[in-house]
């Protein structure tokens, strides 16, 4: 075992970035850390990770290590089977799920995974990869080291990324090397080591070193061609080259390949077969090489090329090629034919039935309906096992390889199916072309135009409401319920962003109940809420009251039914709703979905009056839209962030949020939104600057403004009407006829209005109406308003208000009394301060406190909930996708925060607030 004075001197010229490294390294105890060494090819990224390994070695500690593979790039999951290999016999310790998902997964073993129908996500396997790297058997400090990740396959990109993410309380360190600047997506955020050329200086004493043969002429002809690229240095030929203007990359490869030249026959044969499978062991190179060439192959045919340099074999058998661009030398310069037999000599030796099945997929270029077969049957098992996007390729080859027309169209549609639903929008377009080059069956037809209209923003080229209603009912004609179900989504989710006239909104309604399905199917629901919100609300309340207790549903259906429940504005069932589903999708670890989830969860505790729980689910919400890469509910959980940031008095976080959401919502070009970002702005300023409160709001209630939507005024109307107490006479009866006006149009689509709207429009009469009959207006409207605690305690407010000016202190007292009480309960702290004050004023200074949960970050206040709730350290991990550690390193600074020391005081804390934290 090398001793801790055997660290190995760091790469020349690459002391500051060893440095860097070095401080993560020895951080190790402590804490983990991440790093993405990114630059051209050449520059050092693989030598500078080398150094580090060795350096972690040295001082007896474990690393894993995996690079990436051209040939198993399209193989999900690849990389992390290597990555986690010699962590075999730990998996039996990890929990049930986890520890079934990694022996699906990384091929520990077969079993069936346990419990829901829905296939997990790539973040479930992300999470399982996380408690085995930090399972406490496993040997601590531990370093991954990852190199070409550029070449990796997405999942495994996805799966690093995510544990890279969490290592801020445990102790492992992940060191990348790529060449992408800051590496491939999955990786985003994390912190980057860009390499730049070599200082001349050091450039000149790399080439002293490894080249004292040139003359003073010949080695600056090479400083200048190379440009700062060690291998450059280490490689161009001396002599003049007349393709100098190449870039450095072009000329490395060419230099490379001239040495390639000097190799014989057999050698370059075993090169090329380790190079077509980079992870091919010695064993199978040498048995597929045999093949190639018709004979046995022994160890000596690779003795050339490890004595010049070119390629290293490890003890275990490894097969390593000096630099990844040897191996892009080689396959570029070997003609198709020969790669051809070399993927069929592959295909014969290597073990796994993912890798034979890439190779002969590689070379098939006839029909092979066989072949086709099991490369959908591959897709399916990418898909089962989270890897959506990985699915597309097989799929896709699986379509080109099918002799049947009818069967290529339809393998051709799914795959197109899949890149919509993993967000490899790009890709749709291509695929609907090819399939809409065939002989399409009338179904296929619609089903292209269907994906066609899902990819399509609004404008000319999008298919109207009616062509969509058409194309719907034409599909259940023909017996393709799903279909019509995805069409009239598509227009339902049109409708509730840009509100169509009321014709437009009636067909869609009817369209929806054509379709042969039940009426309390969570999709019909969420189709009617989106498509007239206001006028089918009592219908679908009363569809909720008869499906809900049903139960039996699942996460997916259960959101559906959640955020239903919310555009009814039954806030408490949704938050009832919203919270189950968020426990099945984080079981499952759908990261994409849990943030779609808390974004209606946010702005539905808003409008509850659970402001601090409001904050939580935000906060999470943007995390989770951010690293999932979900660009369509960012700017939607970003604007809701920015919502509770000003309402909770936040104004710098508020800002912040809100530029950001803009900048969102402008750049998908997702205007529509910017609709409840206006009502977001108005709310937060509708106290200190009422003018511009009225400005932002009252827009949201005309008819004639783009911003016009009777769901998004429900919400504005209690701002709007406080805005307006301090207005003009004018102004006031402006605001209160277009509160009116809503409240007419609801009450002829159905005399039952939705509760919210009852109450606000209660709310608006009773402060913004004549004064005569103000008193009877403000206790009609809160007796109306007892089964919603926070309109009630936001009339209560408004009616103290009113007493007070009319000098009626004792009955202001006793009303600010409950309304404060209310709040408190809630957790609407700004509301409850501010009654407080008001109480005081009085005489009633008994109110104030510290407000404890302002101290904690969101994510803090969120731990400290679920401790309530009896939940481990283990169990919380799992719930908020973090690792055990960093809980307990949560729990380390939540305490001090909270003058408690442990967690049955947290406990009594939480319970004790009434609700505070939640």
């Amino acid at each position: 075992m090398p001793t801790g004075t055997d660290v190995p001197a760091p790469p020349m010229g690459r002391a500051a970035e060893a440095r860097e490294l070095a401080g993560i390294l020895a951080d190790a105890d402590r804490r983990g850390g991440s790093l993405v060494l990114c630059g051209e090819a050449g520059i050092g990224k693989s030598t500078l990770l080398e150094w580090a390994e060795t350096t972690w070695r040295s001082r007896g500690r474990r690393s894993l290590r995996c690079a990436g593979s051209d040939a198993e790039t399209v193989v999900p999951y690849a990389g992390l089977r290597r990555l986690l290999a010699p962590l075999v016999e730990h998996v039996e310790a990890l929990p049930p799920r986890p520890r079934a998902l990694l022996r699906e997964v990384v091929r520990f073993g077969l079993t069936a995974l346990p419990g829901a129908p829905e296939v997990p996500d790539v973040f479930a396997v992300a999470l399982a990869a996380l408690d085995l790297l930090t399972l406490p058997g496993v040997a601590h400090p531990l370093l991954l080291a990852v190199d070409d990740a550029d070449v990796l396959d997405p999942p495994t990109v996805q799966v690093l990324g995510f544990v890279a993410r969490r290592l801020e309380s445990d102790p492992v360190v992940v060191l990348v090397a790529a060449r992408a600047p800051g590496g491939p997506d999955g990786l985003a955020g994390l912190p980057v080591l860009a390499l730049a050329p070599l200082a001349d200086a050091d450039a000149r004493r790399v080439l002293e070193r490894r080249r004292p043969d040139l003359d003073a002429t010949a080695r600056a002809a090479v400083l200048d061609r190379a440009a700062g690229n060690p291998l450059a240095l280490v490689t161009l030929p001396a002599g003049t080259d007349p393709a100098d203007a190449a870039p450095v990359r072009g000329r490395l490869e060419r230099a490379l390949a001239r040495r390639l030249g000097q190799l014989d026959a057999l050698t370059l044969d075993a090169l090329l077969v380790a190079a077509t499978d980079g992870r091919a062991d010695l064993g199978e190179v040498l048995a597929a090489t045999g093949l190639l060439v018709g004979r046995d192959v022994d160890e000596a045919a690779l003795g050339p090329a490890v004595r010049g340099g070119l390629l290293t074999l490890d003890t275990a058998g490894g097969v390593h090629f000096a630099h990844p661009l040897l191996a892009s030398a080689l396959r570029e310069r070997t003609p198709p034919g020969r790669r051809r037999a070399v993927h069929l000599a592959l295909a014969a030796v290597v073990t796994g039935p993912d890798r034979r099945l890439a190779h002969r997929a590689a070379v098939a270029v006839e029909v092979d309906d066989s072949l086709a077969d099991e490369l959908a049957a591959a897709a399916a098992r990418a898909r089962r096992l989270g890897a959506t996007a990985a699915a597309v390729t097989p799929l896709v080859r699986s379509a080109h390889l099918t002799s049947d027309p009818a069967r290529r169209i339809a393998r051709l549609l799914e795959a197109a199916d899949v890149a919509a639903a993993a967000g490899r929008r790009d890709a749709v377009p291509v695929l609907l072309e090819e399939a809409g080059a065939l002989d399409l069956a009338r179904v296929d037809e619609i089903h292209v135009e269907c994906l066609r209209a899902q990819l399509q923003t609004d404008g000319p080229a999008h298919p109207g409401p009616a062509r969509l209603v058409a194309l719907a009912d034409e599909a259940r004609s023909l017996g393709a319920t799903g279909l019509a179900l995805a069409l009239l989504g598509v227009a339902a989710q049109r409708c509730w962003w840009t509100y169509r006239d009321r014709t437009t909104r009636r067909t869609l309604v009817d369209a929806v109940g054509r379709l042969p399905t039940d009426p309390l199917d969570p999709r019909v629901l969420a189709m009617l809420v989106q498509v007239a919100p206001v006028e089918q609300s009592a219908e679908v309340a009363r569809r909720l009251e008869r499906r809900v207790p049903r139960g039996g549903t699942s996460a997916d259906d259960g959101f559906r039914l959640g955020m239903a429940a919310h555009v009814v504005t039954d806030y408490g069932g949704a938050a009832r709703l919203l919270g189950q589903a968020a426990t099945g999708l984080r079981a499952q670890g759908r990261l994409a979905a849990v943030a779609a989830v808390q974004t209606v969860l946010a702005f539905n505790e808003v409008q509850r009056g659970a402001w601090g729980a409001a904050a939580e689910a935000a906060d999470e919400a943007v995390r989770l839209a951010r690293e999932a890469g979900d660009d369509e509910w960012l700017g939607s959980a970003l604007t809701a962030g920015a919502a509770v940031a000003g309402l909770l008095g936040d104004d710098p976080e508020a800002d912040r949020l809100d530029a950001a959401a803009e900048a969102e919502l402008t750049a998908r070009g997702n205007t529509n939104i910017l609709g409840v970002l206006r009502h977001a702005r108005g709310r937060r300023v509708h106290r200190d600057h009422p003018e511009l409160a009225v400005s932002l709001l009252l827009p949201l209630f005309d008819p004639s403004s783009t911003d016009f939507n009777p769901r998004h005024c429900i919400p504005s109307v209690v701002p709007l009407a406080d805005a307006a107490t301090s207005a003009p006479p004018e102004v006031r009866a402006a605001v209160l006829e277009a509160v009116r006006s809503r409240v007419a149009d609801a009450a002829r689509a159905d005399p039952e209005l939705p509760p919210g709207l009852r109450t606000g429009a209660d709310h608006a009469e009773a402060v913004l109406g004549p004064e005569h009959g103000a008193e009877r207006r403000f206790l009609d409207a809160t007796e109306r308003a007892r089964p919603r605690p926070f309109d009630r305690a936001r009339l209560e407010l408004a009616h103290a208000r009113w007493l007070r000016r009319h000098d009626r202190d004792g009955p202001a007292r006793r009303v600010l009394q409950r309304a404060h009480a209310t709040f408190a309960a809630l957790g609407t702290q700004p509301l409850a301060a501010r009654a407080a004050r008001a109480l005081a004023a009085l005489g009633d200074d008994g109110h104030r406190g510290d407000d404890l949960w302002r101290r904690l970050s969101p994510q803090e206040a969120q731990i400290a909930r679920l401790v309530a709730e009896g939940l481990s350290n283990r169990e919380i991990g799992q719930r908020l996708f973090l690792s055990h550690r960093t809980v307990g390193s949560h729990l380390y600074r939540i305490f001090p925060k909270l003058d408690i020391t442990s967690r049955v005081e947290l406990a009594r804390l939480v319970l004790g607030s009434g609700g505070s934290a939640s």
